[in-house]
């Protein structure tokens, strides 16, 4: 709830005061909350307070270890902010939080802060971008350092493994939200051969939790698809969204998961679900094929339409 509340006070407030304190405390509770990450985001991309932006990349630093969005969001900020402090408190920023991937990302963005201009002008900056890029050399072959070098930086996180789709957990935790929904990718190997109704409305009802909230210990006991849908409301609210898309992967469609999630899809009630699976689906269900080509765009194409 706490989280929430920052989130929305950063969302609607239009004092810059109130959206600085609020956004140095995501940083100190918000460790790994997507939701906070999201509302630190935004506020670099929006704000027009200096300040404001360095303090939301600061507080990224604190809270979000090899998150995609934040690293995305600081080299961006690295590369157009034109406030030196702010330049320098991303590269900083970046280098706490990028421990073990998404280490393209860092390369094709910073490669042009190795200038001699920025040398001459703005040598802080110029030994941080040389450290972040030289923990990428160190952790990337020759092959994918030398084609991340000569890759033009995106506006979004693209996966490394896109489209062969080798490692399907990670490409789906690099999705986007849009201003109406918030994507949410479960993994239920656990439910695999399960029938009982009450345990897999709990495993995705905590799952759901888990992923949304990590540091809400409170999850709700439920036994069916009617008792999971009275939570949505309160979720949409927390999320500050109108509708939750879910993805499902790592798991056959099998019949009894397969209509438990018809009855939990409601397009009127905001909760769309999609399936990482072979499997045709009927509607209200959606299914993308686990070996499609552009996996990751075919979703996220799918997300932006809700």
């Amino acid at each position: 709830m706490a989280i929430a509340t920052l989130v929305e006070l950063i969302c609607n407030s239009d004092d810059e005061d109130t959206s600085r304190y609020a956004a140095d405390s995501l940083g100190k509770i918000g460790k790994d909350n997507p939701v906070a990450i999201q509302a630190l985001v935004e506020l670099i991309r929006t704000s027009q307070d200096e300040d404001t932006r360095r303090q939301a990349a600061y507080s990224l630093g604190k809270i979000s270890k090899d998150n995609p969005v934040a690293i995305q969001a600081l080299v961006e900020l690295i590369r157009t902010s034109q406030d030196e402090k702010n330049r320098r408190q991303a590269a900083d920023s970046l280098g706490k939080i990028m421990k073990g991937q998404h280490f393209a990302t860092a390369v094709s963005g910073l490669k042009d802060c190795l200038t001699s201009e920025i040398h001459e002008n703005d040598f802080t900056l110029y030994h941080k971008c040389c450290l972040v890029l030289s923990d990428c050399a160190q952790n990337m072959t020759y092959p994918d350092f030398h084609q991340a070098w000569h890759t033009q930086p995106t506006n979004y996180p693209t996966p490394d493994n896109h489209p062969q789709n080798t490692d399907i957990p990670t490409l789906l935790k690099q999705l986007q939200p849009t201003d109406k929904t918030f994507p949410v990718s479960l993994n239920i190997r656990a439910l695999e051969g399960e029938t009982d109704t009450s345990a897999i409305a709990q495993e995705l009802c905590t799952q759901l939790y888990q992923a949304i909230f990590p540091a809400d210990a409170d999850i709700p006991a439920i036994r069916n698809a009617p008792e999971f849908k009275r939570l949505i409301p309160q979720l949409k609210n927390r999320l500050q969204k109108q509708h939750i898309a879910l993805i499902l992967h790592s798991c056959p469609c099998e019949d009894a998961l397969s209509a438990f999630t018809r009855k939990l899809a409601d397009n009127q009630m905001g909760i769309h679900i999609a399936w990482i699976t072979d499997t045709p689906l009927e509607l209200p269900l959606t299914s993308f094929a686990v070996d499609g080509d552009d996996l990751f765009d075919a979703v996220q194409n799918w997300i932006g339409r809700i």
